[in-house]
């Protein structure tokens, strides 16, 4: 009888550890996976590098005939930036979904796109050598993980040697947006401003006049929209950056309960900088 009880409670015990290991395996890194996913989808928004590139074929809707080859000028420059600055955006989204692959235990896919990128790199014109470094290091990292088919026991390795090149991307992506892109919309501004105010002092007709009064405030809207846009973008790409440099951190620790609050917060505040991006 004893023996009988005895066998019951070791295989209690057992069963019991096997429950608890099991759902350790599967709640720890809830919060990692949610940071990824959220910055896959935020890095896949490249609204505003179309809007930039285009912007000088805009102005010449506002600026007389003999600017125009200057702004001919400046739109080619733009479509041959327009490569690199998307770039960055499909580095980023690639690189979270090996992350949140590895954090759910899972394989990173090895997509056509990790050999398109590899392409597009040695094309691409980056402004910067050390950004270029930095782009190549993840980009490699990123193959490395697809091909020898890492699992979650490499993500802390995939933290440890990504992060100083992922800041790098992450970093010059937030510049261009937040200095860039943002002087781009003040020029565009003025742009409008003088172009409206002088139209609006020649008029003499009051519907036509009523009618470029709506206009005006029409456009003068979507610039406004656009610049908050610009400005919430900003804190998504710095979030991404923050994000990334806590599991850095913490990268030893991540499925202890208080480090997955902490990721959890960044995945939050992304969330909600993302979606006023998208509410927009």
């Amino acid at each position: 009888m004893r023996r009988h009880r005895t066998g019951q409670l070791l295989r209690l015990i057992t069963a019991a550890c096997l429950i608890l290991l099991a759902s350790a395996c599967t709640a720890n890194l809830t919060s990692v996976r949610d940071f990824a996913n959220t910055s896959f989808d935020a890095a896949q928004y490249s609204q505003l590098v179309v809007v930039y590139v285009e912007t000088p074929t805009r102005l010449k809707r506002y600026e007389p005939s003999s600017q125009w080859p200057e702004l001919d000028r400046q739109a080619s420059q733009r479509q041959a930036q327009r490569q690199q600055l998307l770039l960055r955006h499909t580095l980023v989204k690639e690189y979270m979904s090996a992350l949140g692959q590895l954090a759910a235990d899972g394989l990173p896919i090895y997509d056509n796109e990790l050999d398109e990128l590899g392409k597009a790199l040695e094309d691409a014109k980056f402004a910067d050598e050390g950004e270029a470094t930095a782009f190549a290091a993840v980009s490699k990292l990123l193959v490395t993980a697809a091909t020898d088919r890492w699992r979650r026991d490499k993500l802390e390795s995939l933290i440890e040697q990504s992060n100083a090149p992922f800041q790098v991307v992450v970093g010059a992506m937030a510049k261009t947006v937040e200095q860039g892109f943002t002087g781009d919309a003040a020029i565009e501004r003025i742009a409008l401003d003088k172009y409206y105010t002088t139209l609006q002092q020649e008029g003499k007709d009051p519907a036509g006049l009523a009618a470029l009064a709506e206009w005006r405030a029409f456009r003068t809207n979507e610039l406004v929209t656009h610049d908050q846009a610009i400005r919430n973008y900003v804190v998504v790409l710095k979030t991404i950056g923050q994000g990334h440099q806590k599991l850095y951190e913490t990268r030893d620790q991540l499925s202890k309960a208080e480090v997955e609050a902490d990721i959890q917060r960044y995945a939050n505040r992304l969330k909600e900088a993302f979606n006023a991006v998208k509410g927009l």
